[in-house]
């Protein structure tokens, strides 16, 4: 009876994925830690790293309203990549020559930083730091493993998963190193649970003692009011810009090393093409009849467009459908040549399909050119543009690809998409939109006043080169009035006053963009007096 009741028990747990689960994650979690021990036995000059970069990190950004452009950024990215370097060496992982151009890279996007007000470009420059980082970690501690795009993405974000799990061994490893005696262990630990238990019940009779007396109330409050709020926000901030960078570099580290002591790599099953073919073959014959349409009507004008609309209300209505539609083919071209079995009649489908995108981006960059020259230039049809034609580059490389296997399509997408952007970053979009408005219009409205003005400092020499002769308010039927004159002539140097008033002059917060934009209102304004 015993042995049957235990023969149902073994079966029950056999069964149960719940279970199952619970002993998967308890093996993975064995076999984690055995991978960090190495990382814990000498966890105590990791973790004078990991604070040693918060540490940075806050005397770096702690005021990152002024200083996340400044001077400042390509300083924590040399003690950044200073430390990274220091703990891989550590950990016996060579650093790999094939990494100083991602190094480069990022300190290129450091300074473009510093050469920009525009919020975007900082913002993507911070992301495409992140990223370089990141690539850079796995070059290094998966020098040995053969990975294509799949498994390298996967491992990228394994690692930033991971980080997150692994975050946990900060205060693992760092209470490992706080060593106790076993009597002293037991007496602190009394000592504390009677502070926190005297803490929680004065919490409460205190608020009513001090209602009960008011001299014992004058007393009570006198200590609370000599610490200023602010000050406090300030303490929290400052320890929150110390730890979570600490505890998150050391996460990340963690991660990359169990990462590194992997041995086993993941083969991935390749797809039968047959339906695959059907599919595509359906595909192509849609993108055909549609790309016949954009040849006919946007390119060769030989019929005319329904009543009542303009080319560039025409325009304006797929150039983003286009533009989305172009990036799926082009996922879906690389996913297919990727994960199919090799097959002569898709790779001439997969062909038809690249020729059709390409016919999709052209004509979504046509109807944005007629779109801008009607309605002028703002950043999202600037950046569309300018993803348009990265994307002919992407398509270029893919239609290579197509026929050629061996072709590191990963590596060199990757190097087009970073050149791009360099190109972007260091292309002052602002100061372009700027010229190109100005340039495009006899007359600035108010309202094309007002836009140049929201855009960052960066524009601001290009605004200074417009004439106040050319500030205008336009009203119905085209015609101008000039009654406004005095009040867009008033908000145009208001514009320049208010750029001198908000220049910040600290070293730390000093960006290149700002003193240029700052320089120039100062010689508008002295030109306006």
């Amino acid at each position: 009876m015993d042995m049957q009741s235990e023969g149902n028990k073994v079966s029950i747990e056999e069964n149960d994925p719940w279970q199952q689960e619970a002993l998967r994650r308890s093996e993975e979690q064995k076999k984690r830690i055995e991978k960090l021990n190495s990382i814990a036995a000498e966890a105590g000059k990791y973790l004078v790293g990991a604070i040693l970069l918060g540490l940075l990190f806050y005397f770096c950004f702690y005021d990152y309203y002024i200083n996340i452009a400044g001077l400042v950024y390509p300083l924590f990215l040399v003690g950044l990549y200073a430390i990274t370097w220091k703990t891989m060496k550590s950990q016996g992982v060579l650093f790999n020559k094939h990494c100083v151009g991602y190094v480069a890279c990022s300190f290129l996007l450091a300074i473009s930083t510093i050469l920009t007000t525009n919020l975007l470009i900082i913002f993507l420059n911070t992301v495409g730091i992140i990223i370089l980082y990141l690539i850079t970690l796995c070059r290094c501690y998966l020098v040995d493993k053969e990975m294509g795009i799949q498994g390298f993405i996967m491992t990228i974000g394994r690692c930033v998963s991971g980080t997150f799990v692994c975050s946990r061994y900060f205060f693992k490893h760092s209470k490992g190193k706080i060593r106790f005696k076993k009597g002293n262990f037991e007496k602190s630990k009394s000592i504390t649970l009677g502070i926190v238990l005297a803490t929680v019940f004065l919490g409460v009779v205190l608020p009513l003692l001090s209602q009960a007396d008011a001299v014992f109330g004058n007393i009570l409050r006198f200590p609370f009011q000599a610490i200023n709020i602010a000050n406090g926000y300030q303490i929290i901030r400052g320890v929150c810009f110390i730890f979570i960078p600490a505890i998150l570099f050391y996460g990340l580290i963690c991660s990359c090393y169990i990462r590194y002591m992997e041995t086993d790599e993941k083969q991935y099953r390749l797809w039968k093409p047959d339906a695959i073919l059907i599919m595509t073959g359906i595909i192509a014959v849609t993108y055909i009849l549609f790309c016949s349409i954009q040849i006919v009507y946007l390119f060769g004008g030989l019929f005319e467009l329904p009543e009542g609309i303009t080319y560039a209300e025409y325009a304006r209505q797929g150039f983003l459908q286009l533009l989305w539609v172009a990036v799926i083919n082009i996922g879906l071209v690389l996913l297919l040549k990727i994960k199919c079995m090799p097959s002569k009649i898709l790779n001439h489908i997969l062909l038809v399909l690249s020729i059709c995108t390409v016919v999709m981006i052209i004509s979504s960059a046509y109807r944005m050119i007629l779109y801008v020259k009607v309605y002028d230039l703002t950043r999202l049809r600037f950046l569309v543009l300018w993803f348009l034609i990265f994307l002919v580059f992407v398509v270029g490389q893919m239609m290579y690809y197509v026929y050629h296997s061996k072709y590191r399509i990963g590596k060199w997408l990757f190097t087009t998409a970073l050149v791009a952007y360099m190109i972007l970053s260091f292309g002052r979009m602002d100061y372009v939109i700027a010229k190109y408005n100005i340039n495009a219009n006899e007359y600035m409205t108010a309202d094309n006043f007002m836009y140049l003005t929201y855009l960052s400092l960066d524009a601001t020499p290009a605004i200074a080169e417009l004439s106040e002769d050319r500030l205008l308010v336009d009203q119905e039927d085209n015609e101008y009035d000039y009654g406004y004159e005095e009040d867009s002539k008033e908000n145009y140097e208001l514009y320049f006053q208010w750029i001198v008033n908000e220049y910040n002059s600290s070293i730390r917060g000093f960006n290149i963009s700002n003193y240029i934009a700052y320089q120039s209102a100062l010689d508008k304004l002295a030109e306006l007096k």
